[in-house]
């Protein structure tokens, strides 16, 4: 599917419009001005109101120093500016689209606007509100004080705010975002993004917040709804994550402060934390965790879970007073204390690997304790890199090998459930540095997590870091037939079976229809849309696409 650009978006904005107006007046500026200079404006002076249908091309700097309501289709061109030493304010039913300079003391695209297209650049003393909607930002836009977002906005650019960003709809994108304040995702609402992410105070999240691209958050992170982040996250203050929600960290994870965990907390890929863990419900642990400070696992849990294969290495002391499933290995440099249940089938010792931490402990503790840890390799290089969109190269080095059986190569589509894809034998015993390589050619469009598991003659075994890769072939989704007749259905077609989610807006940006599955193949009903031009964006492998729809009788 072929991307939709800028002509294109502006097309289908003005199309519809413009057939049904054929006696509209196109209005342009001839010179630079004031606004209301009737001699910068050819064949008149526009007189913009409730109403106004007519189209407006500024090609030349426009300004005012009262408020500038937009009315009709509002077009800059990239050699046009248009200035407002107070508000810009787009009205009801308006197609706002700016490929110049707009600079404003607040911008408002008001209740029952259609759509606003940025492709260059606006600045802002003050405030941004998208109320109703949709926004499109290509460009980059610098706001001095608050950005909310009540309706849709997708940023494919640039967006810098300088006080608090407040989402209370649907905002997503792939586009950088910059916050100096706190970024408040409400209730409700949904925040998605593959773009790369700073802020500098406090996220606060009350509805679903994913993101795919790097994020920094200077401050706190507060959650009350679902956060998933994917990539290399950077939190320097504290997270508290409430009851009944639930905090997914599939990549790098590195925070400052301390965590309170009320809800499910679910770590995989590598993490560290610089505090204290106090955990009240359930943690669990798929990938190497670190935490330099004390863990409590107190009554009120349900449990710690530090899954097969999985390293959690605690540098103070832990205390669990309720129960603690460990399949993996679980070091501890000071004291085990409390009164819960250890059990399991994995490792528990000192990271000395002789020191056993428990000889305080008053609960029960069922799995293995130092001596049953051997260490049958030295495992000194892990890399696992692309060759092309076919192919995935999984290379890794030993320096030494004890009592070694064999290598199992893993693959897995979450970061959590894995198959072996490949068992390669082990050398036994070697002091030799040895290395070994399979290349994975059934490989698609998506991300997959790899982890070398190997397997000593007596059955024990040891598990390496997961890495990930990405394969990305750009392959989008493919809508047919378009357009579509009234009744009849749109086919999509998907390159892989992973999770999509598929939205139709109309031209205001209101949710019409809204779809999910795994399927190659969806076929979708047209009986509840009007004759008329639509908006389909399609979720797919972390990717965001966008393209017209167009619904004739």
């Amino acid at each position: 599917m072929q991307k939709i650009t800028i002509t294109t978006i502006l097309t289908i904005l003005f199309s519809v419009i413009l057939i049904n107006n054929a006696q509209a007046t196109i209005y342009k500026t001839i010179s630079s001005g004031k606004i209301d200079n009737e001699s910068i404006w050819a064949p008149s002076k526009p007189n913009m109101r409730w109403g106004f249908n007519d189209t407006i091309y500024i090609n030349h700097a426009v300004s005012s120093k009262k408020s500038i309501n937009i009315f009709g289709h509002f077009i800059i061109n990239a050699s046009g500016s248009l200035s407002s030493s107070k508000d810009i304010v787009v009205k009801e039913y308006v197609y706002f689209t700016n490929n110049g300079k707009l600079y404003a003391k607040n911008f408002i695209a008001n209740w029952n606007h259609k759509t606003c297209v940025n492709n260059s650049s606006i600045e802002l003393k003050a405030n941004f509100e998208n109320r109703n909607g949709t926004f499109i930002n290509n460009g980059i836009i610098t706001i001095k004080k608050a950005f909310i977002n009540k309706s849709v906005f997708i940023n494919n650019n640039t967006l810098k705010v300088k006080k608090n960003f407040t989402n209370k709809k649907v905002f997503s994108g792939t586009g950088n975002l910059k916050i100096d304040g706190e970024l408040i995702n409400d209730w409700s609402s949904n925040f998605q993004s593959s773009g790369e992410i700073t802020i500098k105070k406090k996220l606060i999240n009350k509805g679903s917040f994913i993101t795919t691209g790097n994020i920094t958050i200077k401050k706190d992170v507060i959650n009350h709804g679902n956060i998933e982040f994917n990539n290399i996250t950077i939190i320097k203050g504290d997270i508290n994550n409430s009851w009944s929600t639930t905090f997914i960290s599939n990549n790098s994870l590195n925070v400052n402060g301390t965590i309170i965990n009320k809800g499910d907390f679910n770590v995989s890929g590598n993490t560290i934390i610089y505090g204290e863990v106090n955990n009240k419900a359930t943690f669990n642990n798929y990938g190497n965790t670190e935490i330099v400070g004390d863990f409590h696992n107190s009554n009120a849990a349900i449990e710690v879970n530090n899954h097969s294969g999985a390293n959690l290495y605690i540098s103070y002391s832990l205390e669990n007073h309720n129960n603690i499933i460990n399949n993996g290995r679980l070091l501890v440099d000071d004291y085990v204390r409390g009164n819960g249940d250890i059990s399991g089938n994995g490792y528990l010792c000192h990271s000395d690997g002789e020191t056993d931490p428990t000889i305080y402990y008053k609960g029960n503790i069922s799995c293995n304790l130092c001596s049953s840890d051997p260490l049958p390799i030295e495992l000194i290089k892990f890399d696992v890199t692309s060759i092309d969109d076919t192919q995935v190269s999984i290379k890794w080095t030993t320096a030494t090998e004890t009592n070694n059986d064999y290598f199992d190569v893993l693959r897995s589509e979450d970061a959590i459930n894995f198959v072996s894809i490949k068992r390669i034998k082990g050398a036994g015993n070697s002091n030799s540095v040895l290395n070994y390589t399979f290349i994975d050619k059934n490989v698609e469009n998506k991300t997959y997590y790899y982890a070398i598991k190997q397997t000593d003659f007596d059955s024990k075994n040891t598990m390496s870091d997961i890495v990930s890769v990405n394969i990305n072939n750009n392959i989008e989704p493919n809508i047919y037939p378009n357009p579509v007749q009234t009744g009849g259905k749109i086919n999509i077609d998907f390159s892989n079976n992973e999770f999509h989610k598929i939205d139709i807006y109309d031209i205001s940006g209101k949710l019409i229809q809204s779809h999910t599955g795994h399927n190659m193949h969806e076929a979708i009903n047209t009986d509840n849309l009007k004759q008329g031009i639509y908006i389909i964006t399609i979720q797919n492998n972390n990717n965001i696409s966008t393209e017209k729809l167009i619904i004739n009788k």
